[in-house]
């Protein structure tokens, strides 16, 4: 059993009902290897928002998967039922028989619910390198990344099932086009201009290091991503991929002013008509 606080529906003052714990969700669909002890447990990193007449919302795992509650269910003990996402394979194929080092869950995959669609999952995978030594500006591990990739899953039952998510598109970085001049432009004068911009030497799009793939609230096929040119750099811009063109649809400098080391900078969100 655990508590929350929730809001009544016609008191209009916070009170607290229990939960009731039952069996979430199926057992792991493979044979899970050693170094997935991190798999084990519900770390919530996430909230979304289902809506409906219940006020179901889900706590996010963005390893393992979603807690769904009716916080406006009239029962007197509030239920959770479980939404497994799909296992991170690559992740778990490399572990050497050590436990992997997981990390923060939304710097590698973003989850949202799209009325009429159901739930949407988007996860980021780097092929890099990391390099015996530090950057000096940053502190932070220095990585050669050789390439990235998208990928994008749909869920419109929501049940406590694996194959209820069904794969939608991957899209990799070095097949994406830039077809639009501003975004060009942009993209040439600011993210990929070499520290050295004097020798007009220019970055390639596939070997920036990329984090926090968001995808869009309002229904359409695009993915933002979060791009530095170092890793951990405070200077960042905000990608808007179309994953069904396989186009960089918009760029914007985003997060100049932050911390080096921020993990997250930026929360997706809709604002409903008032």
């Amino acid at each position: 059993m655990a508590s929350a606080v929730t809001p009544p529906r016609h008191t209009q003052r916070w009170n607290y009902r229990t939960f009731c714990l039952k069996a979430l969700q199926e057992p792991f669909p493979v044979k899970m290897p050693p170094g997935s002890a991190r798999l084990g447990a519900h770390l919530t990193s996430g909230v979304i928002a289902i809506g409906s007449k219940d006020g179901t919302i889900g706590w996010v795992d963005h390893w393992r998967g979603i807690l769904l509650c009716d916080l406006l269910n009239d029962e007197n003990k509030l239920s959770l039922r479980g939404v497994p996402i799909p296992l991170p394979l690559k992740e778990l194929s490399c572990t050497n028989g050590e436990d992997f080092p997981f990390g923060p869950g939304v710097q590698r995959r973003g989850i949202a619910y799209i009325r009429d669609k159901g739930l949407k999952l988007v996860q980021l995978e780097i092929d890099a390198t990391r390099l015996p030594y530090k950057d000096p500006e940053t502190g932070a591990f220095t990585f050669n990344v050789e390439n990235w990739a998208i990928t994008t899953w749909s869920n419109k039952h929501m049940t406590n099932l694996y194959k209820d998510w069904h794969k939608e598109c991957t899209v990799k970085a070095s097949d994406i086009t830039i077809d639009n001049p501003a975004v060009s432009q942009a993209l040439e004068s600011g993210l990929l201009m070499h520290n050295n911009g004097d020798s007009g030497e220019q970055l390639a799009l596939q070997n920036l290091p990329m984090s926090e793939p968001a995808l869009c609230v309002n229904g359409k096929d695009v993915v933002y991503l979060v791009a530095r040119k170092k890793y951990k750099h405070p200077r960042a811009w905000i990608l808007a991929v179309d994953m069904k063109n396989g186009k960089v649809q918009a760029v914007e400098e985003f997060g100049t002013k932050r911390e080096i080391g921020s993990s997250i900078i930026f929360y997706p969100s809709i604002f409903p008509n008032m």
